[in-house]
């Protein structure tokens, strides 16, 4: 398949995806209002939830995630959801999600997952749909508030700016537990499919941007992404000689084809087109410790990615290989939680990043160091806020565009978060 058909195919399942959204957000909104006394059996089936969430930040020297140097609200998470038990083995349910986070996701409602879900034992399962991605321990639960004690998971490993990308996979998995494996219980899911990503993503600009890099390209415009194949995996074994501690290890790998023009030049071809191939793999090793009140986490992420540049002048009839370029990063973070009562947790971790592990201290733009200090409050089973604050050293994961009179290497995160949750 060339580049133009994949273009169409990536672009028709984009449309099948909006089609399925307007079908559904109606139906969440207005199927109660129509139901007969006669149904109320039938609607029993079905689970319903949701949360509402609205955040604020602010930081001093630098801008994070929008303009947050003056304070910003334009944090905000929205879900709604709904499930069914079909029967003993099938269970099925989707999720619609929106978020604000400065430039990133702008309230735009969109498919977050849709499973089917068939368990025919504990040993044995599978899924098909749109299905989360088991990256590291919570990546499958960070669209819930409410699940954990951070406003702000650590970003070494649970980046926000590349988020979608490691969001979901669409195609199947299997999946199950082996409680009676030697010296402990084992658990597992292999997945397969196609990632969905959004042309105008971080992530798929910054894979443009280390293209364009590549051959000396200052300005560009993306014209597609195409993501191809993808394959993921989790194995996670709880040990029994010591009693709840998990240790995990969970991968994804995929290639992404894009494409991208530009006013330049080409000796002896004129004005081109360029097209990449990238090569991504993602990889996490965990682990993760409850004793009584108090949880300990550390988890160690690795990103590798390959992009071969391909180039066609206006005179030339295909693609001729141009120039590669290749990325490799890492972090890692250590974190403690306490739980004073059902009503009070506080939590702390630090986090590093290597945006390029081969270069880890040259300039403050090299790394990004966070020692967060966090405070959640649930004042009943609806109803939870936090505080949080960051003190950062380093300027990784900030971009120029939020930045435009320079970095500042030290600087400071405060950020406060409500949720309702139903």
């Amino acid at each position: 398949m060339n580049f133009s058909e994949r273009r169409k195919s990536y672009e028709l399942f984009s449309y099948m995806e909006a089609a399925l959204l307007s079908f559904l957000f109606p139906l969440f909104i207005f199927a109660p209002l129509h139901v007969k006394a006669g149904m109320n059996d039938e609607l029993d089936k079905f689970d319903f939830h949701g949360f509402i969430s609205q955040g604020y930040l602010n930081s001093s020297a630098n801008n994070i995630y929008g303009k947050t140097k003056k304070g910003s609200f334009e944090f905000g998470e929205y879900g709604l959801n709904f499930s069914s038990e079909l029967s003993d083995n099938l269970w099925v349910g989707t999720q619609l999600f929106a978020r604000d986070l400065g430039v990133i996701g702008n309230n735009q409602v969109k498919i977050d997952w849709a499973v089917a879900d068939y368990r025919s034992s504990d040993v044995f399962g599978f899924r098909f749909g749109k299905i989360k991605l088991p990256l590291g321990l919570y990546n499958s639960t960070r669209d819930a508030d409410t699940a954990r004690t951070f406003i702000f998971l650590p970003t070494s490993v649970y980046s926000e700016l590349n988020r979608e990308f490691t969001t979901s996979i669409i195609g199947g998995s299997i999946y199950g537990d082996l409680n009676d494996a030697p010296g402990g219980d084992l658990s597992y899911e292999f997945l397969c499919g196609t990632l969905s990503i959004d042309n105008d993503h971080l992530f798929v600009q910054d894979l443009f941007t280390v293209a364009a890099t590549a051959v000396g390209i200052n300005s560009f415009q993306s014209e597609f992404n195409d993501p191809q194949y993808a394959i993921a995996g989790r194995l996670q074994w709880s040990p029994e000689l010591i009693e709840n501690l998990r240790l995990e290890v969970s991968g994804l790998k995929s290639e992404i084809d894009s494409g991208f023009d530009f006013v330049n030049l080409i000796p002896g071809g004129g004005l081109g087109k360029y097209r990449a191939s990238s090569n991504i793999s993602i990889n996490v090793a965990s682990l993760e410790y409850t004793y009584k009140a108090f949880t300990f986490a550390s988890e160690f992420f690795r990103y590798h990615s390959d992009t071969n540049i391909h180039i066609k002048s206006t005179a030339a009839s295909s693609f001729i290989d141009l120039a590669r370029a290749s990325v490799s990063s890492d972090g890692y973070y250590f974190s403690g939680e306490y739980e004073f009562s059902d009503m009070i947790r506080v939590g702390s971790y630090y986090s590093v990043a290597y945006p390029d592990r081969q270069n880890r201290n040259r300039t403050h733009r090299d790394y990004l160091k966070d020692i967060t200090l966090t405070a959640r409050v649930d004042f009943n089973d609806y109803l939870t806020w936090k505080i949080e604050g960051h003190r950062m050293k380093g300027t990784a994961q900030l971009t120029a565009t939020n930045n435009p009179d320079n970095f500042k290497p030290g600087w400071y995160l405060l950020t406060s978060k409500i949720t309702v949750s139903f």
